[in-house]
């Protein structure tokens, strides 16, 4: 194996590995797992190291800068056809693009539904409070205590 065909092959399995997490991290967020999610962003982080890292060592070996696009390095490597390897590694950064995408989106509508809720709780203490003088969950419902009817 060629130092560039090393290198290709190093970022190719960096990027199976986030994807792979992107996708727990959507089944996590679909599930409002918080646990899991816990777990899950730190080895996020770890792989995106790599990925990082991956592409420094390539675009390096090859003179570039390390912001160098996906489609100008596949320019410079490989003028003509692509091979498969990279190939395949285009299709994980659009599938890690994707998934992206869809965990912001879910991660969007449960920031709304914790706002709506948020929104209540601060709704129904701006009525009246939620708690008693000794510190306990007050009977929101109950309108017959005198201090309802001053």
């Amino acid at each position: 194996m060629t130092p560039l065909e090393s290198d290709l092959s190093a970022l190719s399995q960096a990027m199976t590995i986030f994807v792979s997490i992107m996708r727990e991290e959507a089944e996590a967020l679909a599930a409002a797992d918080s646990a899991r999610l816990d777990t899950l962003l730190p080895r996020r982080g770890e792989a995106q190291a790599r990925i990082s890292q991956s592409w420094q060592n390539l675009t390096s070996r090859l003179n570039l800068p390390a912001h160098t696009a996906m489609a100008e390095l596949r320019q410079h490597v490989f003028p003509g056809q692509a091979p498969e390897s990279w190939s395949h590694l285009e299709k994980l950064a659009q599938e890690g693009s994707r998934l992206n995408q869809v965990n912001s989106q879910l991660i969007d509508e449960q920031m709304r539904r914790t706002q709506a809720a948020l929104q209540v709780l601060h709704n129904a203490a701006s009525r009246r409070g939620l708690y008693g003088s000794d510190g306990r969950i007050a009977n929101v419902l109950n309108t017959s205590r005198n201090i309802d009817t001053v």
